[in-house]
């Protein structure tokens, strides 16, 4: 394994070159160069990669309440944000500049 300095080096090239995106403390997803935006953009939707996020740090999560009404069709309104609700303890902040993770208040609060 290599040292601090050599690991924060590969990721600042992997980021210079668009390969990954920065989305949170130590949270880096892969990215494709957008022509549009002419910026690098995370593969997916931003709720995907935010969720695979959360699973993969061992976060236990829940729809919030918005998709979750939507997705039984007690609603019609389609949810706009990315909301979760946490089952279990994180402290982090998942953002790619333009849009934040939402998390509703339940277990995250002190």
């Amino acid at each position: 394994m290599g040292s601090y300095r050599q690991v924060s080096r590969v990721f600042k090239k992997l980021i210079d070159t668009n390969k990954i995106v920065k989305i949170g403390a130590g949270i880096y997803a892969k990215a494709s160069f957008s022509e549009t935006l002419n910026k690098p953009l995370a593969q997916g939707t931003f709720g995907q990669v935010c969720k695979e996020a959360l699973t993969r740090k061992g976060v236990q999560w829940e729809p919030g309440t918005a998709e979750q009404e939507y997705n039984a069709g007690l609603s019609t309104q389609v949810p706009a944000r990315t909301v979760v609700r946490l089952k279990s303890r994180f402290r982090g902040t998942l953002s790619d500049g333009r849009r934040k993770l939402i998390i509703e208040k339940q277990i995250n609060a002190r």
